[in-house]
């Protein structure tokens, strides 16, 4: 049987940490879900919008009046994300949260864990990939051409030159659509993050394997004779 990433894994872990299930505000897509913070906690909300077991965007707007660690299980998944405001640090391993530059986690793997500091808003847009898609999905689609994803985005992990990716995840942010039209917005982007992924990954393997040209080789070879 299928899961559905939202009432199997969103719904539950939001509402343990004191986010209280609410109809959407009309800063965000009313084709999500969203989730307001308890006031005794902070304040802001916590959107998303999610398709079965296949993918989820997702966008924190959000404060806690105290320091706050994160502590959860991820499930089997890659995602990517852009920070445009943030004061923390991950602890396993420890690496600092910072905003500006695109970020991504892999999931499935020992449990997630964060500090995020007290009053000051936590303000993200992430996509993340459920393996059902990565895996099955893609895999099906193109089995000549296939390889491994989370690798590819942890190629890009801390990427503070990824104005594609920005651009992306900012139309993301901004679309208010509904229905079938969101269904099919949602979708395309996923598959464009994915496709920008990519396709910045083999350019780094590109640029790590080239050989040397002749002009480098004498170029090399005066500095060691110097």
């Amino acid at each position: 049987m299928k899961k559905n990433i939202l009432n199997d894994y969103y719904s539950p872990l939001l509402e343990q940490n004191n986010f209280i299930p609410i109809p959407c505000p009309e800063k965000f897509s009313p084709a999500g879900k969203c989730w307001e913070i308890a006031p005794a906690v902070g304040g802001g909300y916590y959107w998303v919008y999610g398709k079965q077991d296949l993918f989820d965007i997702k966008i924190h707007d959000f404060y806690f009046h105290e320091d706050f660690c994160l502590d959860l299980a991820l499930p089997e998944c890659i995602s990517i994300q852009r920070y445009d405001s943030i004061s923390g640090e991950e602890l396993n391993p420890y690496r600092r949260l910072s905003a500006g530059d695109i970020q991504t986690i892999v999931g499935g793997k020992p449990r997630y864990r964060a500090l995020i500091h007290k009053r000051i808003p936590l303000h993200a847009i992430g996509i993340e990939i459920l393996q059902a898609y990565y895996e099955d999905i893609l895999k099906k689609q193109y089995p000549d051409d296939y390889f491994s994803l989370p690798a590819a985005f942890q190629s890009v992990d801390h990427a503070a030159d990824f104005p594609a990716m920005s651009k992306l995840l900012f139309e993301v942010e901004s679309y208010r659509g509904d229905g079938m039209p969101a269904a099919l917005f949602y979708e395309a982007k996923v598959t464009e993050a994915i496709a920008l992924v990519v396709d910045a990954w083999k350019q780094q393997e590109q640029r790590q394997t080239r050989p040397l040209s002749a002009a480098d080789i004498a170029g090399l070879q005066n500095v060691a004779g110097y």
